[in-house]
């Protein structure tokens, strides 16, 4: 157990870094919310968490859906990502479902993560 827990430790410690790949843990399609604010261009983004389920599977995580729970890292798109996301996804109630990011780097602020699309999870057409 104590492996686990210095494993653990390790990984809340350090966040994703520059070029990680991030997927849900299930697997499934992480819904990315859509903000719009006036004239300003759209904000996406997902979350990323440490899973609570001590084993093999420790790591950082998509969440599938932003559910309001302010733990982990927020994930924006860069700018050229977000212009491509909104053009090759459909958009469903102020989200786009994607497949995986890749992080690019911390932002200036050190709060968020960003990202660009790594695998689309739209159809075979986008």
């Amino acid at each position: 157990m104590s492996e686990l827990l210095t494993k653990y430790k390790e990984v809340v410690n350090n966040p994703p870094q520059a070029g990680m790949v991030l997927r849900t843990l299930s697997g499934r399609l992480a819904e990315l919310t859509i903000q719009v604010d006036g004239d300003k261009p759209p904000f996406v983004f997902g979350r990323v968490y440490i899973s609570e389920v001590m084993n093999k599977d420790l790591g950082w995580y998509l969440r599938e859906a932003d559910d309001d729970n302010q733990m982990g890292w927020r994930c924006v798109l860069m700018t050229k990502a977000r212009r491509e996301a909104l053009t090759r996804c459909e958009i469903i109630d102020e989200s786009i479902m994607i497949r995986a990011l890749r992080v690019v780097r911390l932002s200036e602020s050190g709060k968020s993560l960003l990202c660009e699309v790594e695998e689309y999870g739209c159809s075979e057409s986008c």
